[in-house]
């Protein structure tokens, strides 16, 4: 499986792969202990560097800055960010606000002793594509964890068409076009 830095990782679907618009990055954070809602977090970019404050409480602020050229992080407060680490997992979530596709990191691993982030690899692709012709519409969500694919082929008057797939990932494709072709060769001789 490729593993990307935190860069690379902005980069693998900006502009957006179905859309062609700029997509958003936020920072997921899920509580470890509890099942709970995880938090979407937005961060801000300056300087080649990722910002996003973790937790704000009412005597103290944990920020977290990761340099995009090397994955380097710096933290207002080391103990408290390994005391947050401990308690939360963080991924990275690359959003489209204009077509919903969206792809997500696995948990970020973070060498708190040399201060950076570890590679990362996807763990989800999700996306929705019509065809040129506006005749058929494929949602298409990867799971990179499961190493499969699923697939709903939904033609206009037809029956939908549902597939388990080998994975399918957007790395393998040039472009949204060839995508299409491969489609059309599935929708052949499903």
């Amino acid at each position: 499986m490729k593993e990307f830095t935190v860069k690379d990782f902005i980069l693998y679907n900006n502009p957006c792969f179905v859309c062609n618009e700029f997509i958003q990055l936020q920072i997921r954070v899920t509580k470890k202990s509890i099942v709970s809602f995880p938090n979407n977090l937005k961060p801000s970019f300056s300087n080649n560097k990722l910002e996003i404050n973790l937790s704000t409480k009412y005597y103290n602020i944990l920020n977290l800055s990761i340099d995009l050229m090397s994955n380097k992080i710096i933290s207002n407060n080391i103990n408290e960010l390994q005391d947050f680490l401990f308690n939360h997992e963080l991924n990275l979530q690359s959003v489209c606000l204009s077509c919903g596709a969206y792809i997500s990191s696995h948990f970020l691993q973070f060498d708190l002793k040399n201060g950076f982030v570890k590679p990362v690899g996807i763990a989800i692709e999700n996306f929705v594509l019509e065809s040129n012709d506006g005749y058929c519409q494929y949602d298409i969500y990867s799971s990179f964890l499961e190493n499969k694919s699923k697939v709903q082929i939904r033609p206009m008057h037809q029956k939908n068409i549902e597939l388990d797939i080998p994975l399918f990932s957007l790395s393998k494709f040039k472009n949204k076009e060839k995508l299409l072709e491969k489609f059309k060769i599935i929708m052949l001789f499903s």
